[in-house]
């Protein structure tokens, strides 16, 4: 008979306090087959709180620059001790966050900053009754910082098969031993590690939202999440913006094509079924926004599009500009270019206009939004939306397959325009 597995993470969120973590024991004792848990730091209690995550990078970098640290350090050991006498716990919490502050000058920032990770799965651990296995035994990378799939395979199997563990999320080392970080978010990548290695019948991932929906929760309140997508879709969203888990879950997971569950844990037996099923349903999977984005029309009058492209390269090469998206006409082009990667806009434009450039246009207030469909091509439901609100667009571009669609507006209308296309799109699907 198989054995069937379930690997559960939890994000900050259901870590933040006593009472979530009681409420983690209720669902790991709910079910018996829930027996590997990955754990992010201690999270923010309420929204003017700060993430044990982010007050262990400061820390870091007060160490690092020689600045006092021992009041940061103070509120950080609270946290943590709050937590454990709130669960009642008996283990010497104390001793180890003591060795951590007399030798902090000697660690790295990624020693520091994993020990967010760290004490919160020691305090789960020792809360559950379960094992204890450190990430920096089983996830294991190259010098390169490449993870090294096959022992970490290995590890993880020695280590935790047939057995009940906490495994803190968000690292592991190089093989010298020194810890490595996970890009932000990177706990969700250590469950499906081992959901992978462990071949599990189930990853189920707990976070403060209900499964993955169409438009930030935050904007449209009360909206129904998705029940199932395919690994594919949740990609897309994902590369477009989408934060409900990192890009790079999926990956380990294809592997042995593992069903993932988004859900809340108070409203847990609902959430959004992740697999390599497909739908034949026409649907609007997404519709993410992102601001401050700057929009650089560049003209001359050439015979080729080849020769504006040869004027225009060497220049985003030289400034290490990245673009987001790339619209290329008769005479023309279109470079759209986050703020954050424009430091040197107007150096590239002064270079250009050496060049004997026709015209250069700059459009400094410009968000994207992005419309993330189903099969189905909406590009003529979209135009009808915005030509029925009057709807100045910066810009319209759509995927070869017609399954992304992206718009540009003004920064200020970017909230109105996705309430625009939801109440326009999704309601009239539904």
């Amino acid at each position: 008979m198989k054995i069937i597995l379930k690997v559960c993470k939890f994000g900050g969120s259901s870590v933040a306090t006593a009472n979530k973590i009681k409420m983690i024991k209720m669902i790991m004792d709910e079910d018996s087959n829930r027996r590997i848990l990955v754990t992010s730091a201690i999270g923010k209690k309420s929204e003017d709180d700060t993430k044990l995550t982010d007050l262990l990078y400061l820390l870091a970098a007060h160490v690092k620059l020689n600045i006092a640290y021992n009041m940061l350090y103070a509120r950080i050991k609270d946290v943590l001790i709050e937590i454990k006498n709130r669960l009642n716990i008996n283990f010497d919490l104390e001793s180890e966050l003591n060795e951590l502050y007399n030798h902090l000058p000697l660690y790295d920032e990624n020693f520091i900053v994993s020990r967010g990770e760290y004490f919160t799965a020691k305090i789960l651990s020792n809360y559950l009754g379960y094992q204890f296995v450190d990430a920096k035994d089983i996830i294991c990378f190259d010098f390169d910082g490449n993870l090294n799939e096959k022992e970490t395979i290995a590890k993880i199997k020695i280590n935790c098969t047939d057995k009940k563990i906490v495994v803190p999320g968000f690292y592991g080392s190089y093989p010298n031993g020194k810890i490595k970080l996970l890009t932000r978010g990177g706990s969700d990548v250590t469950g499906a590690i081992l959901s992978n290695a462990l071949n599990a019948e189930l990853y189920e991932n707990f976070t403060d939202v209900s499964g993955v929906y169409v438009v930030d929760p935050k904007i449209i309140r009360g909206q129904k999440n998705l029940s199932f997508l395919s690994y594919n879709e949740l990609r897309k969203l994902a590369y477009h913006g989408a934060s409900v888990i990192h890009e790079d879950t999926i990956f380990p997971l294809l592997k042995n094509n593992i069903p993932l569950k988004i859900c809340n844990m108070e409203d847990r037996h609902i959430g959004t079924l992740i697999s390599s099923l497909g739908s034949n349903q026409k649907d609007i999977l997404g519709i993410i926004s992102k601001k401050n984005y700057i929009i650089l029309k560049i003209e001359k009058n050439l015979t080729s599009k080849q020769k504006l492209l040869d004027y225009i390269y060497p220049k985003l090469f030289k400034y290490n500009i990245v673009m987001s998206h790339f619209v290329m006409k008769e005479d023309c082009v279109n470079i759209v270019i986050h703020k954050e990667n424009a430091t040197h806009i107007y150096d590239i434009i002064e270079e250009l206009r050496t060049e004997k450039i026709t015209k250069i246009l700059v459009d400094e207030d410009v968000a994207l939004i992005s419309v993330i469909c189903r099969n189905g091509n909406f590009s003529n439901d979209i135009m009808a939306v915005l030509s029925s609100k009057k709807e100045n667009c910066k810009l319209f571009l759509s995927s070869e397959n017609d399954d992304v669609y992206t718009i540009g507006v003004q920064n200020s209308d970017v909230i109105r325009v996705v309430e625009m296309f939801y109440n326009g799109l999704v309601d009239k699907i539904s």
